[in-house]
């Protein structure tokens, strides 16, 4: 009889020590010289650089007595076209949730959320796909403009993230625990004017900052050397810098820099600087200030390997 011994050796169990616990740790998890990552509790599902990453969401309770009592108050029309969108915690009860849904609303359409895989996209065929925030819909017919947005889940950075990507549609929210149907639209186009005066703070400045906010997702080397090419291309000098957790104290140390660009995973991407002493922006942002062929328009994204060419 053969014996290969245990499959797994030792398993460390640690809370994360980033700034952005939806990522998954490879920084602490290679200081264990660990092989793989189980990440328990919410995640942003940015792909991992280098570990297979299992993701356990949790089973967050979700019930839905005030759903759709709500949801024909805000859609009298049966025909309305909606997407839904659920939360990572709430996701194992998306069929449960979406069938009743369906039942008021025969042209809703549910998404599905992009799990990292240490695979290509085996979907990439998927035509009529609509893949962002980390979730992939399949619209039947028109626009996703067409449709308004409903996320299911509490008011957190994901949420901010979806509003922020999909503003040419109404965005709702109805959380589980409050039983709240809420419109999330009001005040987008205000938080837009202000992602578009910090454009235009990147198009005055003269040297830039990178800071490096995570070592672990997926072609942030590859999208700093890129914003380096942007940067110097715009004839504007580059500074790259990596120092850790960001606070006031520490970027006021770099007086010199007139705009910081961070890379950082989607749901922290969206940094509010108005405490900092210079503007910060996104990469997407950042291109659409120095590089001629992006434009500003209704399409947003703070998925940074987005402005990657091929991607």
């Amino acid at each position: 009889m053969c014996n290969c011994g245990p499959l797994v050796e030792c398993i460390l169990i640690w809370t994360p020590g980033l700034a952005c616990s939806c990522c998954v740790d490879e920084v602490a998890a290679e200081h264990v010289a660990a092989n793989a990552i189980i990440h328990f509790g919410h995640s942003c599902l940015s792909m991992p650089s280098r570990l297979p990453t299992l993701l356990v969401f949790g089973r967050s309770p979700c019930p839905t007595q005030g759903l759709q009592r709500a949801l024909q108050d805000f859609f009298p029309d049966p025909n309305t076209r909606i997407v839904v969108m659920f939360d990572t915690q709430y996701d194992h009860s998306r069929c449960e949730v979406f069938a009743k849904i369906l039942s008021l609303f025969r042209k809703a359409v549910c998404s599905e959320l992009v799990i990292p895989s240490a695979r290509e996209d085996a979907d990439k065929g998927d035509v009529n796909a609509v893949k962002r925030c980390s979730r992939k819909i399949l619209l039947p017919e028109n626009s996703i403009a067409d449709y308004s947005v409903l996320f299911i889940g509490p008011e957190n950075r994901t949420l901010t993230n979806i509003v922020f990507t999909f503003n040419q549609s109404m965005c709702y929210s109805f959380d589980p625990c409050t039983q709240q149907v809420r419109r999330e639209s009001l005040a987008v186009n205000r938080r837009l004017m202000r992602r578009y005066y910090l454009i235009e703070c990147a198009k005055d400045a003269t040297r830039v900052g990178i800071l490096v906010g995570t070592l672990g997702v997926r072609h942030y080397l590859s999208v700093v050397e890129h914003l380096k090419r942007v940067i110097q291309a715009a004839g504007k000098r580059p500074y790259v810098l990596a120092i850790g957790k960001l606070t006031v104290a520490k970027l006021a140390n770099f007086q010199e820099v007139d705009v910081y660009v961070l890379i950082a995973c989607p749901e922290n991407a969206l940094l509010d600087c108005k405490e900092f002493l210079q503007p910060i922006v996104t990469p997407f942002e950042l291109e659409v200030a120095l590089n001629p062929s992006r434009e500003w328009n209704h399409t947003f994204s703070t998925t940074f390997d987005d402005i990657l060419p091929g991607e």
